[in-house]
């Protein structure tokens, strides 16, 4: 603009100059309205679209993000002598761990410790969802809810299942995909979402074989239900397209066994160490999704995010292990060697 000033009036604009204070407000406009053309060019596009203008491009493909889950698994309420009489644990008490801080978890379900006993085991989720509320074995210490004649909580196992709410990366691949899949008339991937509303499903697969539509489903902790495969299969019946059965299953299992060498320097103890290890494979594995593979190196990623450990090796496997697309893996045998420095 000031060049073509300069050759129209002859005269150079001095910066002071009302002219010369109008040019520096209206480049400074043309370059705000460059930049906005370039996010409005990145937000057409589902390829490199985000946040508000990402949702819209999967709504009109009738997708939507995830959200987050909650971790699920059995909490073991003991006291230090035999009931004397029943002991009600009514659903809805809370605990939480000294360990961890705001994650708490309640019963799902009422339970009991009977006369004579000293302890029960009751099925409980955490308050809110996401990968921070999967939480080691024996974590869990502090009761929360008032219940006389109970004096301590514990989890013996981890809880699993808690995932973190869908991100961009993850829901733009879904959303790509489903422009590649291009649709012969029957859905999988609705069927494959519609699956993954439920709250206890972290995975799921349609595949068609001859007349059938075999949707695999499966948690964090490989253990669905009867009943609730039951539920999915009933309510999915609404939806089976012409000439097709809806057979709702479960995955086959891929055991797999660990052989694992890690190395830490000034480690609390040599047995939290392993359990923190163990705990971390199965972690990684709870987070695959059916047909997927078992990596060493993703899987070495969660060992080397435990404090103190410094590097590691898989003596077993030392390699990506492949399973077939219908396969799920599922911890076995997890071996862990230690080496301090």
């Amino acid at each position: 603009m000031t060049d073509q000033f300069v050759s129209m009036v002859g005269v150079f604009p001095d910066d002071a100059s009302d002219i010369g204070i109008r040019f520096k407000i209206i480049s400074g406009e043309l370059e705000k309205l460059y930049k906005y053309s370039d996010f409005i060019k990145n937000q057409i596009f589902p390829q490199t679209a985000n946040d508000e203008f990402l949702l819209k491009h999967g709504e009109n493909r009738n997708l939507f993000p995830f959200p987050a889950k909650a971790s699920s698994g059995t909490l073991t309420f003991s006291r230090s002598s035999p009931a004397i009489e029943t002991i009600i644990i009514p659903k809805g008490t809370v605990v939480t761990s000294s360990f961890v801080s705001g994650i708490s978890f309640i019963t799902v379900e009422n339970a009991s410790i009977t006369k004579g006993s000293s302890s029960t085991n009751v099925v409980s989720s955490s308050d809110i969802g996401g990968k921070n509320s999967n939480i080691a074995s024996k974590k869990i210490d502090t009761i929360l809810s008032s219940i006389p004649g109970i004096s301590s909580v514990s989890n013996l196992y981890p809880f699993s299942g808690g995932i973190d709410k869908e991100t961009n990366i993850s829901f733009r691949k879904r959303l790509l995909n489903s422009f590649v899949n291009i649709s012969n008339g029957i859905n999988l991937i609705f069927y494959e979402n519609f699956a993954m509303k439920f709250d206890y499903i972290t995975s799921a697969l349609a595949q068609i074989k001859d007349n059938s539509i075999n949707l695999y489903i499966t948690n964090s902790q490989r253990n669905i239900l009867p009943s609730q495969i039951a539920t999915i299969q009933q309510e999915i019946k609404k939806y089976r397209p012409i000439n097709h059965n809806i057979i709702v299953k479960q995955p086959t299992p891929r055991w797999l066994e660990c052989d694992i060498t890690v190395y830490a320097s000034n480690p609390i103890s040599e047995t939290e160490i392993k359990n923190s290890v163990v705990f971390a494979i199965e972690q990684y594995t709870a987070e695959l999704n059916i047909g997927e593979s078992f990596s060493p190196y993703k899987a070495g990623q969660y060992i080397l995010s435990i404090p103190n450990i410094v590097d590691y090796k898989f003596n077993n496997p030392a390699s990506t292990i492949k399973i077939p697309s219908d396969y799920v893996f599922v911890p076995d045998v997890i071996t862990v060697n230690y080496r301090s420095l």
